[in-house]
């Protein structure tokens, strides 16, 4: 194994960060909160909370072995200056959008349940350095996709076993259509995401490979993930796989690579495979799971999905309008969406409905950082892709070390075969880039599958990387940066780790059989992390509860919905709750009526098209003997959802 892993080059240090970027690639993707056995998660968002705190302990362990590494040892610092210098900037973007943020603290971390803050591009930044001072040679390049391919064949074959009806976990909820594969991310367009790198780096590492064995294994591995991409019924990966397989087709016609029986075989069998998947779709009435009407959806710009992809697009239009520089804050989408919500949307998707994504990555990070922000950062992507481009194009003749070699015929052909084999993956991770930056046009960005995003730009900037020799530290010097190094990562693991263990009692209180218990395990949850809204809500929903059986004072629990809706004056779902608990204070007391009315007046301004929101403020109305203003929010609700149900009977009552 050892032998397996480590070239003669690896230092010390350098094996510990080769071990965790490995680990990092096999286990994010597959990693969720179920235990064995159990109902009950180890955390309350049992999909994206695990992977990110993986990959902010793994990456701090990442830094300080790196840093320890060119301390202790010096060696080779690799490194594209246009890259350098276009990720300082985009930085120091992200760094002022965060510190200009309407929510400051979320626009750090990440909205919760999305992480997509400015630590995870932080994070990103990490990964694509290690990734070039580490994968330099198509031998690591090699284990890095190996190591990639085992995940994709758990989370593929995950997914295939939804697929088929055989869901191996007692869920307890139905989060999407039955049979519609999610995996191990929860979602379908999250696993569509990274479908796209399972496809066309295993197809890469099966057109590399020579050895039989290994080669059918790839195969399968890119069979199988083709295949879910199919049960995922995700639309944006069927979109940006066409361009992943232009791609792959223009360089194979280019390097024109020896083909067996193998690879026309398998290539016949994921055709088939596909397209057995997409034939038994048809016979489903449902518009989501049938192939054809999902394909046919795309070109509806009216109803259904794609209706409200384009509100929801309009709605970011209108957010960047208002913050065009800097934006709104980085993953602030959520709270922003509600003010700028077209009107037309609560029809289409429901008045529950909240887009806490723009759904579309360049409006979604415009909407966040300013309009600059997001130019600068998609030019830094291209940029990248230009560069491998570039250099998948040379013919592996033209390597240097095969111009260079002396050694016979014999050698230089092995030589070739060497670098056709390389340059095969290269472009297995080329077009996997492509079609996920692609898919992120129509879908989520989220650390669990963007991660792998960050460490391709790695692999694909190390042949035209520009090197320089540093010598290491002095002994004293390497100690004591060695130390600071793995201090930091220390404190940032922890930090991470507290919010781990905050989420863990956030679904402890939820399951917690009483309301005294209830409470105390909420008010733990948000001390440890203060800045997640919905931490808080649970806290003053379990408050209101705890204040019925006389628990606390019902003073005591207004109390807390006053903090809460200073704290978070940005979170519609907190003025939601600030209203329910106004409502139940009020059949006791009535000066909670008139102070929950005083803020339901706020709450409609800031946000015009929130019907639930109206319909909480409708029944204070009623209860303080407004019926003709409650008329007006009833009648407003329901002519913007026709299916609201609620507000529509009590309108009748009234009327």
């Amino acid at each position: 194994m050892s032998s397996w892993l480590f070239d003669k080059g690896f230092t010390r240090e350098g094996k510990i960060v080769w071990v965790t970027l490995l680990l990092l690639v096999f286990l994010v993707p597959i990693t969720f909160s179920i235990p064995p056995n159990t109902g009950v998660p180890f955390t309350a968002d049992v999909f994206d909370t695990p992977k990110v705190w993986l990959l902010r302990v793994g990456v701090m362990i990442l830094l300080a072995a790196w840093g320890s590494d060119i301390a202790f040892n010096g060696g080779k610092i690799r490194y594209s200056k246009a890259v350098l210098i276009m990720y300082g900037v985009l930085s120091a973007i992200f760094i002022a959008s965060t510190i200009t943020s309407i929510e400051p603290m979320q626009s750090f971390l990440g909205k919760y349940r999305r992480y997509d803050g400015l630590w995870s591009f932080l994070l990103y930044g990490v990964l694509l350095w290690v990734t070039m001072q580490y994968a330099t040679s198509f031998r690591r390049i090699k284990q890095i996709l190996q190591v990639f391919s085992a995940s994709s064949m758990v989370v593929a074959g995950y997914g295939l076993l939804q697929a088929l009806g055989l869901e191996p976990l007692a869920w307890g909820v139905k989060f999407f259509e039955d049979t519609q594969s999610f995996s191990t991310y929860g979602n379908p367009n999250l696993l569509a995401g990274f479908l796209a790198f399972g496809i066309f780096i295993n197809f890469g590492l099966a057109l590399s490979e020579e050895e039989a064995k290994l080669k059918s294994y790839y195969w399968v591995a890119t069979l199988l993930n083709a295949a879910v991409s199919i049960t995922a019924f995700s639309r944006s990966v069927w979109v940006a796989s066409v361009f992943g397989i232009i791609i792959v087709i223009i360089y194979m016609l280019r390097f024109r690579p020896h083909l067996t029986a193998v690879d026309y075989g398998f290539t016949g069998a994921t055709v088939t495979a596909v397209t057995a998947f997409i034939v038994r779709s048809l016979s489903s009435e449902s518009i989501v799971m049938n192939f054809v009407s999902r394909v046919s959806s795309i070109f509806d710009f009216k109803t259904g999905s794609a209706a409200t992809r384009f509100q929801i697009w309009e709605s970011a239009l209108r957010a960047i309008k208002e913050r065009p520089l800097l934006g709104w804050g980085p993953d602030t989408f959520r709270m922003v969406f509600r003010g700028f919500q077209h009107e037309g949307y609560n029809q289409d998707a429901g008045y529950r409905s909240v887009a806490d994504n723009a759904h579309n990555y360049p409006l979604q990070v415009a909407a966040g950082i300013g309009v600059i922000g997001a130019v600068l950062l998609h030019i830094l992507q291209f940029w990248i892709i230009g560069l491998a481009a570039r250099y998948c194009w040379t013919m592996p003749s033209d390597d240097s070390a095969i111009q260079k070699s002396k050694r016979g015929k014999e050698e230089r052909q092995q030589a070739y075969k060497r670098a056709l084999s390389s340059r095969m993956c290269y472009v297995g991770v080329l077009a996997a880039v492509v079609t996920y930056i692609i898919h992120l046009s129509f879908g989520l960005s989220l650390p669990g599958a963007t991660f792998l995003l960050w460490i391709g730009f790695g692999i694909l900037l190390v042949p035209p990387a520009q090197t320089r020799e540093v010598q290491p530290l002095a002994r004293a010097q390497a100690l004591a940066c060695c130390g600071a190094l793995i201090a930091f990562g220390c404190a940032i693991s922890i930090w991470a780790s507290t919010l781990l263990w905050a989420d863990h009692l956030h679904i402890q209180s939820q399951a917690a059989q009483s309301y005294d218990r209830a409470l105390t395990l909420s008010k733990q949850s948000t001390k440890l992390s203060p800045s997640n809204d919905q931490y808080a809500i649970r806290f003053v929903e379990n408050n209101v509860k705890a204040a019925s059986q006389g628990l606390v004072s019902m003073e005591m629990a207004a109390q807390e919905v006053r903090k809460l809706t200073v704290k978070f004056p940005n979170e519609y779902d907190v003025y939601l709750m600030a209203l329910w608990a106004y409502n139940a204070f009020g059949q006791a007391d009535s000066r909670y009526i008139d102070e929950g009315l005083a803020l339901a007046k706020v709450a409609v301004e800031k946000y015009p098209q929130g019907l639930a929101m109206r319909y909480a403020y409708a029944e204070m109305l009623v209860t303080d003997g407004q019926d003709a203003k409650a008329v007006e929010q009833l009648e407003f609700a329901v002519a913007s959802d026709s299916n609201f149900k609620e507000a529509r009977e009590l309108l009748e009552e009234l009327r």
